[in-house]
């Protein structure tokens, strides 16, 4: 029996038994992450963000955009810029989250939370 006629009786291709192409990622994601400092604090605290901890496999740190949305709402409170530390002050109390997108020489984006907690300032006793 030749392999034509043995493909067809068992209802096999040789395609099937072909190893997948391993394919490497034309563009891997990039990093996104940043440090904030302090914590916590109050309405006077003027919150520090830093984004050097970034990294992008195939652009170089200094090409990278960075934009921040303070209170995480969907809405983008800077420009994108390759400044990769900003600050805030918060007018009011209660846990905030901001949001960091970081976006590389191709397009491609990556974003990451942390949250602060802004908390009542301390009144003085008299």
């Amino acid at each position: 029996m030749n392999a034509h006629l043995a493909r067809v009786l068992l209802g096999i291709s040789l395609a099937s038994f072909s190893a997948p192409i391993a394919r490497a990622a034309s563009n891997p994601p990039l990093s996104a992450c940043f440090t904030v400092t302090p914590e916590n604090g109050t309405v006077v605290t003027l919150f520090l963000v830093d984004a050097a901890c970034s990294a992008d496999d195939q652009t170089p740190a200094d090409q990278l955009k960075y934009r921040w949305d303070w209170e995480s709402d969907g809405t983008w409170d800077t420009e994108p810029s390759s400044k990769k530390t900003a600050s805030h002050r918060y007018t009011s109390e209660g846990p905030k989250t901001i949001r960091l997108e970081v976006q590389d020489s191709q397009g491609l984006k990556g974003t990451v939370t942390h949250e602060v907690v802004v908390m009542p300032s301390r009144k003085s006793s008299s």
